[in-house]
């Protein structure tokens, strides 16, 4: 009824469920962080992922001489672990959603309110349960800190949910994530589709190669294995790069470049434990101009694979046929033979 009109109206029931007795949450907007341009969203300065109270990754924006130093490929560096570059394509999947962070709906708001209020600890931390953003230790589930030049931001994103909607006969099965955002003082409903990039692993975070570094930018590398121990240094840069050996043989740097093709070919195959009784098969370091350092450690695993160290910490496995390629090519330089190096072999 209109105050002042003798009349009934009929409406749709759904305009005024809609706009009058719907809850105050459906008001809100969903966002859970500040939008970045979407010519801008790559630029992030740093961002550190966390598991169950634990450090899953960190990286940082590269330097200009790192940039230059990785040929130009890679914008960004990992932290943790240490000396490994992110790959370009899944980091940029990843980032995108920052250019608009939101979900489907705002499920609890006012939340600082009683965090802020020590009577209502007990109650925020099980609300956090709730919604499967913390555990059993009270540990965020997944905890997402990003840093642009124009702000910071850190979210909180819970396990992975299976929503079942409709009857036994019918039902159909879906996913979420929770999300709660302290700046934005909202927990956001999200679909699980939308935020794929909660459940990858650290290698599909990395780019596969375990070194990616301009010829140019190498001061030397040294290579000991069986009873060969040998330093390359190198000399110029590009067309003028001249290599010289510390067993006095004469090394060519057509051939030389052959080495260094081995040395990039190598690629990280999967997450492996170091042997209890490891055997050293190859050491390699790598010494930059700048007098950054690469110092690898391969250990025999299998006849297929081999465990590396990276700067005495690893994690991860190799075709062991890497290390094959990259002695028959030491070798071959210190015996004056023509090198061929194959990426498929």
């Amino acid at each position: 009824m209109l105050e002042g009109r003798d009349a009934v109206y009929i409406l749709q029931d759904t305009y005024i469920s809609r706009c009058i007795f719907t809850d105050v949450k459906s008001y809100f907007y969903p966002q859970v962080a500040p939008a970045v341009p979407s010519t801008a969203y790559t630029a992030i300065s740093k961002m550190i992922i966390k598991k169950k109270g634990e450090e899953f990754l960190s990286l940082r924006k590269a330097t200009d001489e790192e940039y230059k130093e990785s040929g130009e490929m890679f914008s960004h560096i990992f932290l943790n672990p240490d000396g490994y570059f992110p790959s370009t394509e899944n980091l940029a999947t990843m980032l995108e959603i920052f250019t608009n962070f939101k979900g489907e709906e705002v499920v609890e708001f006012d939340i600082i309110k009683l965090v802020s209020d020590p009577a209502e600890k007990d109650r925020v931390t099980e609300m956090f349960k709730k919604y499967s953003l913390m555990d059993s230790n009270n540990n965020w589930i997944y905890e997402l800190y990003f840093d642009y030049e124009s702000f910071d931001c850190t979210v909180y994103i819970s396990e992975k949910l299976k929503v079942l909607d409709g009857n036994e006969e019918t039902e159909n099965v879906s996913y979420i994530y929770y999300v709660y955002s302290p700046d934005y003082d909202v927990i956001v409903e999200f679909k699980a589709e939308d935020l794929d990039w909660v459940e990858w692993d650290l290698l599909t975070y990395m780019d596969n190669h375990s070194f990616a570094v301009s010829i140019d930018k190498v001061a030397s590398i040294e290579m000991a294995f069986d009873k060969t121990d040998v330093k390359f240094s190198l000399l110029g840069e590009s067309d003028q790069l001249k290599i010289t050996s510390s067993t006095g043989a004469p090394i060519d740097t057509e051939n030389f470049r052959e080495l260094y093709k081995a040395i990039l070919y190598s690629t990280v195959d999967g997450y492996a434990d170091k042997p209890d009784e490891a055997t050293s098969i190859l050491k390699l370091k790598i010494t930059l101009r700048d007098g950054n350092v690469f110092d690898f450690e391969f250990f025999g695993l299998t006849a297929r694979k081999a465990f590396y160290t990276l700067n005495g910490s690893g994690q991860f496995y190799i075709n062991r046929d890497y290390i094959k390629q990259l002695i028959y090519a030491c070798n071959g330089l210190l015996n004056g033979e023509d090198i061929v190096v194959d990426r498929k072999n």
